[in-house]
């Protein structure tokens, strides 16, 4: 699989991603970014529990983890350069991997710190988004603050619906995506979790395909969602 970078500025040259991580890129170009789209922070939180070293599925026999970090480092690559980035892994416990900062110049750190997550361990989501709220603390008052939650299964430390609920009241959008064909992935919580748009959009997905979930957040890195 590629990780797809899509330069929004066609006179900004794109880090190039290092050989060790062996994929290819593939270069985009769009319009220029809106300011509104240029002042988000944006924390996404990963799931590498012991259950994503199972096969996503679909004839696809890389294991879910895989398709996590492909996703997660295309999402990183693509953010405009003002935009930030903090990133979140969980599994029985979770952990800061890159603290919220802005992502210029530093995205092919952000790409080597999902790059080394391995599969293991529960599912500590409410853990996970108690660390994205003290992370979001950090974020300026005018840029819009979005949680990006990607699991395959249910939270093994308790509802993390509360804690989601405090971020929402707090003017932070959560998108959650569930990832494989699995029978794990509680929708029902993920639902309640997630943001609505003022049109009464929910901001809950669910993949079974990387190359859809890829192309979902890669577009999020162009998109204000209201």
């Amino acid at each position: 699989m590629k990780t797809q970078i899509w330069n929004s500025n066609s006179q900004t040259a794109m880090p190039e991603v290092p050989a060790a991580i062996q994929r290819q890129t593939q270069m985009f170009t769009s319009g220029s970014g809106s300011s509104a789209v240029a002042k988000t922070a944006n924390v996404l939180c990963l799931d590498h529990s012991g259950s994503t070293s199972s096969a996503i599925g679909h004839n696809d026999n890389r294991s879910i983890v895989v398709g996590v970090k492909e996703a997660a480092s295309t999402f990183a690559v693509n953010l405009l350069s003002t935009a930030m980035l903090g990133i979140i892994s969980f599994e029985s416990l979770a952990k800061v991997e890159c603290k919220m900062e802005t992502v210029e110049g530093k995205k092919l750190n952000f790409v080597s710190a999902v790059q080394k997550l391995q599969s293991a361990g529960g599912t500590s989501m409410t853990e996970a988004l108690e660390l994205a709220k003290k992370m979001l603390t950090k974020a300026p008052a005018d840029y819009q603050k979005r949680i990006y939650l990607i699991t395959d299964g249910m939270s093994t430390d308790g509802d993390p619906t509360p804690t989601a609920e405090r971020l929402k009241l707090d003017g932070t959008q959560i998108f959650c995506i569930g990832f494989g064909e699995g029978s794990d992935i509680d929708e029902a919580t993920m639902r309640a979790m997630a943001s609505v748009s003022e049109s009464g959009e929910s901001f809950f997905q669910h993949f079974t395909d990387e190359a859809k979930m890829t192309g979902f957040l890669k577009r999020q890195t162009s998109t204000v969602s209201i």
